[in-house]
């Protein structure tokens, strides 16, 4: 009990680093990267006040926000993010709009390493490397250069649900496994589902995308059927109330005819040599690098060496079927995540793959930045690097 309580301890002091400014007066002030624009996190602060208030009425004219006035439907044009009108309570008790983002934003980061930190757990990982991955969670490397961008703080719904997914393949190739665990599990990974969209629309869309190239690797095919069973089940109760946040979202922008240029995109999208940097936010960056270019992607060479092992030493051992199939569909979503973070600059011939995503997909044609797709390549590394930390301890002490 004391280690869990120490990890906790740990990632909430880690959670707390970004509020630093701000920490003597939270009530007042959130904060604002050096060099960047407030335009972004008030107008988030904003939408928490929306939300909070939307509570209050039933969310009735929830949709019609004021940001276009006297245009309706406008909270379509942006993220709504629903469930942070669950602070409601301090924004009523302090009066303070500013406490309820700092508490936000601090809640996201740490949730992000727990959960990191239980899925690695559930996998199989000592207690030492799933603490190390979460710590590393919640100093994501790129997430600490888009603080501002608040939604983007919320991975922790992907985590969840990726937490969910394979235990749901684990439940359906064991035969033991009683009604009440399946149900159970079932369940969370429909409250996983509505938290996506709930927190941000945007890594709905693309971790939803990237399933479809990576979940394949979470289906027990020899027990497919019983799978199919519970995934059913999860779509029965996860999808009417996403549909409620997605839909309308899509309608609003389809009626709108609103869809990014290609030369916007373009712009948004990344190049390989992205990934050789590390943000010089990032603890495995020693020096600024400029190079023209606006974003470092790479988690860092540690991370990267540490995820290799890991691949290598699951993929080497045949003891391991939970950890392999979790490496597995973490490999492809890396994989995966670094294509589609090219945008417009991924091409196969005269094929372009980004224009047929946005053809065939509903809200990818809506997609601005195609290189926050980076944000799941890290997740990704960060968890293959927890595991290859773990092999590499296992077989340090075997030899010991």
């Amino acid at each position: 009990m004391w280690r869990e309580l120490l990890l906790l301890s740990v990632l909430g002091v880690l959670s707390l680093l970004p509020l630093l400014p701000v920490l003597t007066a939270p009530l007042d002030f959130i904060p604002v990267m050096r060099g960047g624009s407030a335009t972004v996190p008030l107008f988030n602060a904003w939408t928490i006040l929306w939300n909070v208030k939307g509570i209050e009425r039933g969310f009735q004219g929830w949709w019609d926000a004021p940001i276009f006035f006297p245009e309706r439907q406008c909270f379509a044009f942006s993220e709504p993010m629903p469930l942070t009108a669950c602070l409601q309570p301090l924004v009523r008790i302090f009066g303070s709009v500013a406490l309820a983002y700092n508490c936000w934003l601090v809640g996201n980061l740490f949730l992000n390493g727990v959960t990191a930190c239980w899925l690695l757990r559930r996998c199989g990982c000592s207690c030492g490397p799933a603490a190390a991955a979460g710590c590393a969670m919640t100093l994501h490397p790129l997430l600490l250069t888009q603080l501002e961008v608040l939604q983007l703080t919320c991975l922790w719904p992907s985590l969840w649900l990726l937490s969910t997914l394979l235990r749901i393949a684990t439940a359906a190739a064991d035969p033991a496994a009683g009604y009440g665990h399946c149900a159970r599990l079932v369940s969370e990974a429909a409250l996983a589902v509505i938290c996506l969209p709930a927190t941000c629309v945007h890594h709905a869309l693309f971790f939803g995308l990237l399933l479809l190239f990576a979940g394949w690797a979470l289906v027990p095919w020899r027990s497919f059927l019983r799978w199919l069973l519970l995934v059913c089940g999860v779509a029965v109760l996860a999808l009417p109330p996403a549909a409620m946040m997605l839909l309308p979202v899509q309608q609003v922008l389809r009626e709108r005819g609103f869809e990014r240029r290609e030369e916007t995109v373009a712009v948004l999208s990344a190049v390989p040599s992205d990934y050789l940097r590390a943000p010089e936010q990032s603890l495995a960056s020693v020096m600024p690098q400029h190079v023209g270019r606006p974003w470092n992607l790479g988690a860092g060479w540690l991370r990267t060496v540490l995820a290799t092992a890991g691949v290598m030493l699951v993929f080497g051992n045949a003891g391991l079927p939970l950890m392999r199939r979790l490496v597995l569909s973490l490999s492809l979503l890396l994989l995966a995540a670094a294509l589609l973070s090219l945008g417009v600059n991924l091409q196969l011939g005269p094929w372009k793959i980004w224009a047929v995503l946005c053809d065939w997909l509903p809200g990818m044609a809506q997609v601005r930045s195609a290189f926050r797709f980076a944000f799941f390549v890290q997740v990704a590394i960060i968890l293959l690097a927890g595991i290859g930390l773990d092999r590499l301890q296992i077989c340090f002490l075997r030899r010991a």
